[in-house]
């Protein structure tokens, strides 16, 4: 089986997303919580919130962002290569930070 570099970063980007999602629930919790909330083999199915989703946290928000702006920084038709992946992190952070803060921020 033949995997390609796009293939990869998919697969990478989604496991980190789907262990964020389980972890989310008992992120900040001590080990004794844990075990006391879900048992010894400790959280093993998302937690649903009330609309049933499970959540992710801003680890997963600033991995996409990272990888959008990785990805934006190394298309050559948006810029003939002439800025790279630091143009576009850092806006897509900040955009990020101020949508989790309900605020507006210029693109």
């Amino acid at each position: 089986m033949i995997v390609n570099a796009k293939d990869q970063v998919l697969g990478c980007m989604v496991g980190g997303a789907v262990g964020d999602a389980l972890g989310y629930a008992v992120e900040f919790s001590s080990y004794s919580s844990i075990v006391g909330r879900y048992g010894e083999k400790g959280i093993t199915r998302y937690a649903l919130d009330g609309d049933g989703l499970a959540r992710i946290s801003d680890d997963t928000q600033m991995s996409l962002f990272t990888a959008a702006g990785g990805a934006l920084g190394d298309d050559p038709q948006l810029h003939a290569g002439h800025y790279g992946a630091h143009r576009y992190i850092l806006p897509l952070h900040l955009s990020g930070l101020a949508a989790h803060a309900g605020v507006d921020f210029p693109a």
